[in-house]
């Protein structure tokens, strides 16, 4: 069985689109296994993850699974820790996806970034994608173009090959740094970001950006037990 968006696919997206809180609405169709196409309400967000439902519906036609438990399950399933977690902390929003990352799944995080409305500003903090060899700077230069096109104010990153990324948008972001310090990053952080705004936290796992979402989620704790 084949899955996606090409026009032969057995289990075939036919839509997929972002509501403004960066969740899918996807449309599914499937001639072999039902009549009418299953629209997805799906609750993890980005829009890849229209191609881990249309998946798992391929497994569940091949065992003969019911069309309507599967909608069921797909759309009560959340995301595991650390892979693309909306997280709410007085008035911030933290896109947490600090669990790992290559140049494809950056790509999405930022498209996500990109679609969800906010009510202040945007903001990015990208870590190395560690791995990948001779390709490294080129790689992390090509993010560096999508995050530039992608009009973000606020662009922070963290590492060695990451000072690529701010590069490419210091003529187009309010803010872009580079920072080596982990600490300094996160004082940046807490002068930068104000209530209504939304910050996608990025990198590969030897990065441990969690470290970065541990400091927003205590530090923002802290203040609220101090008002």
């Amino acid at each position: 069985l084949r899955f996606g968006m090409h026009r032969d696919s057995d289990i075939r997206i036919t839509d997929n689109t972002l509501d403004g809180e960066g969740y899918p609405r996807v449309r599914i169709e499937a001639p072999r296994f039902m009549r009418q196409p299953m629209i997805l309400r799906l609750r993890i967000a980005g829009t890849h993850t229209a191609w881990n439902a249309a998946a798992a519906l391929a497994i569940g036609f091949a065992f003969g699974c019911g069309k309507r438990k599967m909608k069921q399950a797909l759309e009560a399933l959340e995301s595991t820790g650390k892979r693309l977690q909306i997280r709410n902390v007085r008035g911030i929003t933290i896109l947490d996806d600090s669990y790992n990352a290559n140049p494809d799944s950056m790509l999405v995080a930022l498209d996500l970034l990109r679609h969800r409305k906010v009510e202040g500003a945007r903001c990015i903090v990208l870590g190395d994608m560690l791995e990948l060899g001779k390709t490294a700077r080129p790689e992390h230069e090509a993010i560096g173009a999508a995050v530039a096109a992608a009009d973000i104010p606020y662009v922070l990153t963290y590492g060695k090959h990451a000072r690529a990324i701010s590069s490419a948008v210091r003529d187009v972001a309010k803010v872009a740094r580079h920072f080596t310090d982990k600490a300094a990053l996160c004082a940046m952080l807490d002068v930068l970001l104000d209530e209504g705004d939304t910050v996608l936290v990025k990198g590969s796992r030897g990065m441990e950006m969690e470290d970065i979402v541990t400091h927003l989620l205590c530090n923002q704790e802290r203040t609220e037990a101090l008002v």
